[in-house]
């Protein structure tokens, strides 16, 4: 049997998996956090559009160690959420 699943449904399961699993994040950041991956799901360069594939993980070395290929980059090594909303802008600039 199909399942049909609708934007608010995914928001919100999204917004509920993240708070639990970051529990460091502020309520307002999440939203900010969740926002963007629409941002990013509607990216257009040079009219191609881009859709990437995103993944939510609390273990960035197993989900690494799942993908084939895959290479672990480190950006940022943040203490706190202190950047986190720069963090953000820089993402979408």
């Amino acid at each position: 049997m199909q399942t049909s699943v609708y934007y608010i449904n995914a928001t919100e399961s999204v917004k509920n998996m993240i708070e639990l699993e970051f529990d460091t994040l502020r309520s307002g950041d999440v939203e900010k956090l969740v926002n963007i991956f629409h941002n990013l799901c509607n990216w257009e360069e040079e009219g191609v559009k881009i859709r990437p594939n995103i993944a939510i993980t609390n273990s960035v070395n197993a989900l690494v160690k799942s993908i084939p290929n895959a290479e672990r980059i480190v950006c940022y090594k943040d203490l706190d959420t202190t950047q986190f909303n720069q963090r953000l802008k820089a993402l979408m600039s």
